[in-house]
């Protein structure tokens, strides 16, 4: 009878640390999960771990000569062909060459971020999908102004470089990137003035949602009061 008793025993105490093990296997897996919450997001602002979306292609007969360069964004260059998107702080220059045999235009799509090369810099993220229009045999240099991921980094310079990202596929961002849809907010839609004044309005929304809590219902106000661009 005590062997039997024993026996129990020792089969309890073995469920228990299996069951105990299992529940906390679940909790670590749980805690290993990309968190899409604001203030939480993979590679956006102090979160580690790197930007998710769906990869970008880009076209395959447009060159980018010399990669993608970042620059002053407190005195950008002037000598550009094309200035477009929005942004305040990531500025991103691209030589770009047509090889097509015919006039040419591409979308650059909303949410398709900019990878920072130096861990110093900010990652960067076209907010509006932006259409870039070149000549057949054209040579452009434009500028990109983008929003920046990590309140907490530097923002671009001359010694900047950066790479594709992903189109994003975080909840919290996809949602204000829908908000913003349509919404006069471009370099190209607006004049210096305005665009100035809108640009970080909008950064310190976006940092809302890469580094701090989130939209707040002012924000949303905010962006309704924004007009459309024709």
């Amino acid at each position: 009878m005590k062997t039997y008793f024993t026996s129990i025993l020792i089969l309890l105490c073995t469920g228990l640390f299996i069951v105990g093990s299992c529940k906390k296997d679940t909790i670590s897996a749980k805690e290993d999960m990309p968190n899409d919450l604001p203030g939480h997001i993979s590679g956006m602002g102090e979160t580690d771990g790197k930007l998710t979306g769906k990869p970008f292609i880009f076209p395959e007969k447009i060159e980018i000569k010399g990669g993608i360069k970042g620059d002053i964004y407190l005195a950008p260059a002037q000598d550009y062909c094309q200035i477009k998107g929005s942004g305040a702080f990531v500025l991103a220059k691209m030589d770009l060459v047509n090889h097509f045999q015919k006039d040419t235009v591409f979308v650059l799509p909303a949410g398709l971020t900019f990878l920072a090369d130096q861990a110093a810099d900010q990652h960067g993220i076209l907010i509006q999908e932006t259409a870039i229009y070149l000549a057949k045999g054209e040579n452009c240099r434009i500028l990109l102004y983008l929003y920046c991921l990590n309140a907490r980094k530097n923002g671009s310079s001359n010694n900047s470089t950066y790479t594709f990202g992903p189109i994003t596929d975080a909840a919290p961002m996809t949602e204000l990137i829908q908000l913003l849809k349509g919404k006069t907010i471009n370099y190209e839609h607006l004049t210096q003035e305005e665009f100035i004044d809108l640009k970080h309005d909008i950064q310190q929304i976006v940092w809302k949602v890469t580094d701090y809590n989130g939209l707040t219902q002012e924000d949303k106000d905010y962006i309704k009061t924004l007009q459309h661009h024709s």
